[in-house]
């Protein structure tokens, strides 16, 4: 039976002229190349630029193609146009009437579309690096409770990197010797909890 399918791709391109009409030379991830018309690939491909792997500002401020702004009692909304033809509501408020500014509403609301709009592209290019069925890894695996355990092991380990960078750092010194061993003993309090967390989850995955 005939269906629709909706797909994506990630590929790498390069300005190409072929046969007098400008285009691009198009790379898919098997190695594979061809040629396509610019009007085509420009309106089938988004500009990510060098580094394969990330959403960059750039990129989500050239999607927001504009907006449009209104107020609603104490409430500025705005609705934001898209490059795709999608459109985003957001809105900001003021507590009090009387410190209504539509300039500053809107704003706060366009921050809210930009968070947005940054979390769509990165759906978006998740879904044209690994597809639809991408397989798991372990510990995507894992039963709900023991990914919050590792979660919690990843947080901490950042919290006892940072710490121990201010304890290694040169501000370390202007706290007095008090607070100094407190720090000291909070790091290897904290340290010690990483280390169970870990054994834990090796344990398991």
């Amino acid at each position: 039976m005939t269906k629709y399918y909706v797909g994506c791709k990630q590929v790498m391109a390069w300005p190409q002229d072929k046969d007098g009409s400008p285009g691009y030379a198009v790379k898919y991830p098997d190695g594979y190349t061809s040629w396509s018309p610019k009007e085509v690939f420009e309106a089938a491909y988004l500009e990510q630029g060098n580094d394969p792997t990330r959403v960059t500002e750039e990129m989500v401020d050239a999607f927001i193609l504009g907006y449009e702004g209104t107020r609603m009692g104490n409430h500025s909304v705005v609705l934001a146009k898209l490059a795709n033809g999608f459109t985003i509501v957001e809105e900001s408020a003021c507590v009090d009437p009387a410190n209504y500014d539509q300039a500053i509403g809107e704003r706060y609301a366009l921050k809210k579309v930009k968070r947005q709009v940054w979390t769509l592209l990165g759906f978006l290019l998740a879904t044209a690096r690994n597809g639809v069925n991408r397989e798991l890894s372990p510990a995507e695996k894992l039963p709900p409770h023991q990914f919050r355990m590792l979660k919690e092991k990843v947080e901490l380990d950042q919290k006892v990197a940072a710490l121990v960078h201010f304890i290694n750092g040169p501000k370390f010194a202007e706290v007095d010797a008090a607070e100094q061993e407190r720090l000291v003993a909070q790091a290897n309090a904290m340290q010690a909890y990483a280390d169970i967390l870990e054994a834990r989850l090796a344990a398991v995955v």
